[in-house]
């Protein structure tokens, strides 16, 4: 699994070096070597930050508990809904 986390100033603003911590930290605790971590330039999608990329596919919104939920449902081959991990609303 490729997770890619934006560290551009928008995403940076909304803790997005959390979320990286946080991802580090579970693969060190779960020995996750499956899951590729490193960051990504902005993705032009600074009204839905912090972005994180999952296999190529944007998480909007993204916090470190949300991110953590999800790549532990992918990896027990659980599909997540956006509800369930807290996304906000756009209108």
């Amino acid at each position: 699994m490729k997770i890619q986390v934006c560290t551009w100033k928008s995403c940076k603003l909304k803790f997005s070096e959390y979320i990286i911590k946080r991802i580090s930290q579970d693969k060190e605790k779960f020995n996750l070597h499956n899951i590729t971590l490193e960051t990504c330039p902005c993705q032009w999608r600074c009204k839905e930050w912090p972005i994180v990329l999952v296999d190529w596919k944007a998480e909007i919104y993204s916090d470190p508990i949300k991110i953590s939920k999800m790549i532990f449902d992918k990896i027990n081959g659980r599909k997540h809904k956006q509800e369930d991990l807290g996304d906000k609303e756009t209108n």
